[in-house]
């Protein structure tokens, strides 16, 4: 009893610390023609992995078989929103104009002993070609700020796979990006995203993911490890 207390009065602290340093923004998003060249609707996806939290204390969550990330229209493209526990979610937020993407914004939701942890990050880089005709070998960088940090991403369009998904052959083109964290929250990601060739629907995904929340009680250290692999290529 007295370390579920401990714990949470550390991570309501953290809260606190982490929504003073917030999200930010470095002026209004160009509004280039809304909707998504994905049909808009939840996919289901075959899911493995975990998020594991240590400090004076440590904890994890186990992610469910199957979780959902939903693609959803939006003023300037669309979104793409994964939340396999009700603990966790995060949401991309793209920007598409004619054949061409951006990343215009990351949330990161996490929660711990019933305190939630926002992360929300502004992306700025330059539109690049969609999954449809992006050429193999081409490389793209995105920087990001937000909740004191600055995120450095660095993609590659590496390879061409054919994937199955429910049966039927799927052409895919991967892209690999590593992510480069500093400031208040520190750290690396790589995330390898097998995107369809026909319209840029996510087929599969892995991540693996190390970073540390400065806080007032020290170095917070979060790691998650996660597998996505797309059932239907059909929203519910």
């Amino acid at each position: 009893m007295r370390r579920s207390l401990a714990a949470t009065a550390v991570l309501a602290a953290m809260v606190v610390w982490a929504s003073a340093c917030g999200g930010s923004s470095s002026g209004p998003e160009p509004r280039p023609p809304s909707g998504s060249p994905i049909e808009q609707g939840e996919y289901s996806y075959a899911t493995t992995g975990f998020e594991r939290l240590r400090a004076a204390f440590s904890t994890a969550h186990r992610y469910p078989r199957t979780s959902t990330v939903t693609v959803e229209d939006t003023a300037c493209g669309y979104t793409e929103r994964w939340q396999p526990r009700p603990e966790r979610m995060t949401e991309w937020r793209f920007c598409t104009s004619g054949r061409r993407w951006r990343l215009a914004s990351l949330y990161d939701y996490h929660e711990f002993f019933g305190q939630a942890v926002v992360q929300r990050f502004t992306c700025r880089g330059p539109p690049v070609p969609r999954p449809p005709t992006v050429r193999l070998g081409f490389r793209w960088t995105d920087r990001c700020t937000g909740a004191g940090s600055r995120v450095t991403v660095r993609y590659v369009a590496a390879r061409e796979t054919v994937l199955r998904v429910g049966g039927e052959k799927v052409k895919t083109v991967l892209i690999r990006a590593r992510a480069r964290l500093s400031g208040r929250i520190d750290g690396r990601n790589a995330n390898n995203s097998w995107l369809s060739r026909s319209e840029g629907l996510l087929v599969r995904r892995t991540v693996r993911s190390d970073t540390a929340i400065r806080s007032p009680f020290g170095k917070l250290a979060d790691g998650e490890r996660y597998r996505l692999e797309l059932r239907s290529p059909t929203p519910r």
